[in-house]
């Protein structure tokens, strides 16, 4: 299980490191969007990676896409 926390640790890092750098060099505008992307990137990769341990019943599913549309409403009446 090491290996695996190592991994987590390292993706998790880049994430960050990548974020504050986009912060950085990006408009806010266009980074902060594509962050709260995140709970989409989420699916798709769990749909490619692990089809058979997650569950995407339709409900799931409609809370991802609620989820998603919350904060991309919050985030765009923060300006």
């Amino acid at each position: 299980g090491a290996g695996w926390f190592g991994l987590a640790s390292l993706t998790v890092f880049s994430a960050q490191f990548f974020r504050y750098l986009a912060l950085g060099v990006a408009p806010v505008t266009l980074v902060v969007p594509l962050s709260q992307m995140r709970p989409l990137f989420t699916v798709i990769f769990s749909l490619v990676f692990n089809r058979h341990l997650e569950s995407f019943a339709p409900q799931v599913l409609l809370g991802i896409a609620m989820s998603i549309i919350g904060a991309l409403v919050i985030g765009s009446g923060s300006s």
